[in-house]
């Protein structure tokens, strides 16, 4: 044991030694990388903490984004893996993301970044000569399946969209030649998709902050999203663009009130503290609490024990008091659910209901994608809007809508619809759809599951004023300096819906019966084919006065011996 245990220090040592060269060969280099934390009480009394890590690297002023990333073979910090799929299928931006739970947005407020439940897709790409978009899509949504173990492969035709008004882009360097998104909302998170998230890290998690991400612990917490994005930051002034590749992770954990009189952050996260990172030219940890936000700023001496380990600060004042009653709490501005009602097995309902909590009309976007399974009838679609205050009927305006009409087995249904919300009213968007009658084959592995409907995307511009965690946007460099609002996701639950399902366990009980009718009749066909003739000598045939006379011999003949026994 101390023997593993020494070697374990010297493989540590030896591996820290290697990164402390490299952080001197980073000096010259265009390369940067940058780690950060924020922890946030949440008013249920759990806790939220954000870990973001960003990887850039300069990619120059001009030319085209292919030679960008072969003028510069060599580089310390960032991935090659990432640069060589960006450039061999000519992708400008994408943004990945694996979450496991929903985000309670009426208890919560708004996240950092917003994720659907499941596995999500946005690409954006350019224009690749003698191949179409399909094809470029394919190829590289399975090189990401690749690289982060997880079953993004599966976004094929039909469970890929390409909307318009949802998702704006982050990056500006190049204009796009398309876009598609995918949901997958089945997938799952577990461990294999956080080790090589983590191995994408320079440090991985022998050292800096990416330490605190054990799978033991994160796995074990209410809510958690993974995500990945890389895009081109457009250059400013004599800046040169720089291709950036952001790596965030999203936890809830719940916290006891009835805790210590000092709260740790190794005991709220559940694992030691780590050694700061090498490579990192900045490392912060933000806190925050009543009075805002508090930046601890870890590559610090301050904050660096003796032994080269960062030292445990205390975090107690954050939880000052018991969590107020939801009640008590500022709503957020917009919130929106949805639910399906069913009619019989053949018809269902599927309602949306969006709330606008703001004394000033809100224009939202609302993206519904609907699986081809379902057959929807737009004919159908209700809306209605009603006023919280006192239940009266209010108007709200379409202001536009694209209805793209599913194919079956080829493309799902894609329906986007801008609206305008009036103040303090709640809207509610019903259609019906009906259930399509579908081969065995089709099924998935669980049929009694059902088939999920992905979550209903709302999109909507915030200014600074509705969001109370503005100073940590600007701080994690989610918006810049002069930009006064943001572009905020909200995502819905999933919706399963079971569909008529046969019963998978007649073509076994039909192969079973007739696989042993078969085997009897074969095998006696073939044993008495296969079973050899012998000729016997015909034997003269005895009357039954002459055998009953012999059985009377034999019966005297055996008392007799046993009488002389």
């Amino acid at each position: 044991m101390k023997t593993m245990c020494f070697l374990h220090m010297l493989l540590c040592s030896l591996f820290l030694s290697i990164l402390v060269d490299r952080t001197e060969q980073q000096r010259n280099n265009s390369e940067k990388f940058s780690e950060a934390s924020f922890i946030k009480p949440l008013p249920d009394g759990k806790t939220m903490v954000y870990f973001q890590f960003s990887t850039t690297v300069d990619v120059g002023s001009s030319g085209s984004l292919e030679a960008h990333f072969d003028e510069n073979r060599h580089r310390i910090l960032f991935p090659e893996v990432i640069i060589q799929a960006l450039s061999t299928y000519s992708i400008h931006e994408y943004e990945m993301s694996l979450t496991q739970g929903l985000w309670d947005y009426k208890r919560w407020g708004y996240p950092i970044e917003s994720h659907a439940p499941g596995a999500e897709l946005r690409v954006w790409g350019g224009k690749r000569a003698n191949e179409d978009e399909d094809k470029t899509w394919k190829d590289f949504v399975q090189v990401l399946s690749g690289i982060y173990c997880a079953s993004l492969n599966m976004m094929d035709k039909q469970k890929s969209v390409s909307p318009t008004q949802a998702f704006p882009r982050k990056g500006n360097r190049y204009n796009h030649a398309w876009f598609r998104y995918g949901v997958l909302p089945r997938e799952s998170v577990c461990t294999e998709n956080l080790t090589p998230w983590k191995k994408l890290l320079p440090c991985q998690t022998a050292a800096g902050i990416a330490a605190f991400l054990t799978s033991r612990a994160l796995f074990g917490f209410h809510h958690y999203s993974l995500s990945s994005s890389a895009r081109v930051l457009k250059s400013s002034g004599a800046n040169p663009s720089r291709l950036e590749l952001l790596q965030t992770l999203t936890v809830v954990i719940p916290t006891d009130f009835d805790r210590p009189k000092e709260l740790l952050l190794a005991n709220l996260l559940k694992t030691p503290m780590p050694k700061p990172c090498p490579l990192a030219s900045k490392s912060q940890i933000g806190v925050f609490d009543k009075k805002g936000l508090t930046v601890h700023n870890i590559k610090n001496k301050s904050y660096i024990s003796t032994n080269g380990i960062l030292s445990d600060f205390n975090i107690t004042n954050i939880f000052q008091g018991k969590p107020a009653k939801l009640s008590q709490i500022n709503p957020p501005v917009l919130v929106a659910s949805r639910f399906a009602t069913s009619r019989g097995r053949e018809w269902d309902n599927i309602v949306t209901t969006i709330e606008n909590n703001d004394n000033v009309t809100r224009e939202v976007a609302i993206t519904q994608i609907i699986p081809w399974v379902f057959q929807v009838y737009a004919h159908t679609l209700k809306i209605t809007s009603v006023s919280v205050k006192d239940n009266s009927s209010v108007e709200a305006e379409v202001l536009y809508s694209n209805y793209q009409p599913a194919v079956d087995r080829e493309r799902p249904l894609l329906w986007e619809m801008t609206l305008s919300c009036p103040p303090q009213s709640s809207i509610m968007l019903t259609f019906s759809v009906e259930r399509s009658f579908l081969s065995y084959s089709e099924f998935p592995p669980d049929p009694h599951r059902g088939f999920e409907v992905p979550s209903t995307v709302v999109s909507i511009f915030m200014k600074k004023k509705d969001r109370e965690d503005w100073e940590v946007l600007k701080w994690l460099e989610r918006v810049q300096e002069n930009t006064e609002s943001v572009n905020v996701h909200i995502y819905t639950d999933i919706i399963g819906i079971t569909m008529p399902t046969p019963d998978f366990s007649m073509p076994f009980n039909v192969i079973a019966i007739t696989s042993t009718v078969f085997a009897l009749a074969f095998s006696t066909l073939m044993r008495n084919t296969l079973k050899p003739l012998v000729q016997q000598e015909k034997q003269e045939r005895k009357s039954f006065k002459e055998r009953l006379m012999n059985l009377f011999k034999r019966n005297t003949q055996k008392k007799d011996e046993d009488k002389q026994d």
